[in-house]
């Protein structure tokens, strides 16, 4: 029955993915999107994509830092490709996370150690892209965007959200920061493992994880150009920042149709055209694929060991 639920649930997840591209679809001309990729910067394109593969390097080092480098290099590049392909294709996002909770496992790391790790990742990344967006929103000119906000209700909805988290989470880092002390004599009851990670030292797992959203501001800003739209690296943030927090709810597959809509609307309302700015979202979402396709092959390769 739970299983039959699922299998209904993952379907009408895929069916909303599909409705969402295809409202997109209805909202940009397709053959202008052609033209678009026809006419792009082709050297601009595949720097593009070498940043963006750059940051997958940048993401397990962020992953390697988190776990305390208590697996190799190789074994961290693995298991993020697996996360990956898990969170793309399974219903819940969450569910790369619980499949890395698992390879840690079974490289003998506690369980208890291992969903920290694997939260204190997830939570460092998201971290780290509210950061940059939060101090790209002060410095950017925001006259386009207000002027667009008024009649976007999309937007409206995600920047409530956004200004709430960037409020919330320096809030907490200085909380943390302040009663670092207190929170070690805390948790000490909890585990040893807690108190070794704030002595580690969790700020390089943040800064590991602001080179990672970085290097993908940077392709995404890059695919802009490329098609020929103008887009700041600040904005870039902002609008990837927005695309994380709504597609935090669980109403597609791995965020498909969610992400390309909102990252589509996101970057137009920055004054970027919805043609090019659905050119850039649609072939973030081949490279993402891909990426995931890749944990696929790695995956099955692992299985047969």
């Amino acid at each position: 029955m739970n299983r039959h639920k699922s299998t209904t649930k993952y379907i009408i997840k895929l069916i909303v993915g599909f409705l969402l591209i295809w409202i997109l679809a209805k909202q940009i001309n397709v053959l202008e999107v052609r033209q678009v990729y026809i006419n792009a910067n082709k050297w601009m394109l595949v720097s593009a994509v070498v940043v963006f593969y750059l940051g997958v390097i940048l993401e397990t080092k962020k992953f390697e830092s988190a776990c305390l480098k208590k697996i190799s290099f190789s074994k961290s590049i693995k298991f993020v490709f697996m996360g990956l392909f898990f969170n793309t294709f399974l219903p819940s996002n969450v569910g790369g996370d619980s499949y890395k909770i698992v390879l840690l496992n079974n490289e003998r790391i506690d369980k208890k150690q291992s969903f920290f790790f694997v939260v204190m990742d997830r939570a460092t990344g998201l971290m780290a892209l509210m950061i940059l967006g939060a101090v790209s929103f002060f410095l950017i000119d925001k006259t386009t965007l207000m002027n667009q906000l008024a009649s976007t209700i999309t937007i409206r909805f995600s920047l409530v959200m956004y200004l709430l988290v960037f409020i919330l989470i320096p809030l907490l880092l200085i909380i943390v920061w302040k009663f670092q002390n207190k929170l070690k004599n805390l948790v000490k009851a909890k585990g040893t493992y807690i108190v070794n990670y704030f002595k580690s030292g969790w700020s390089r797992v943040l800064i590991w994880g602001l080179f990672f959203q970085t290097a993908r501001g940077i392709a995404i800003t890059l695919m802009t150009y490329s098609l020929g739209g103008s887009l700041h690296i600040g904005e870039t943030f902002i609008c990837l920042a927005i695309v994380a927090i709504i597609s935090m709810l669980p109403i597609s597959v791995g965020g498909f149709g969610v992400r390309e809509g909102v990252m589509s609307f996101s970057m137009n309302s920055f004054g970027v055209p919805l043609e090019i700015a659905g050119g850039v979202a649609l072939m973030n979402m081949s490279l993402v694929l891909t990426k995931a396709l890749i944990g696929g092959v790695i995956f099955t390769i692992e299985k047969r060991k």
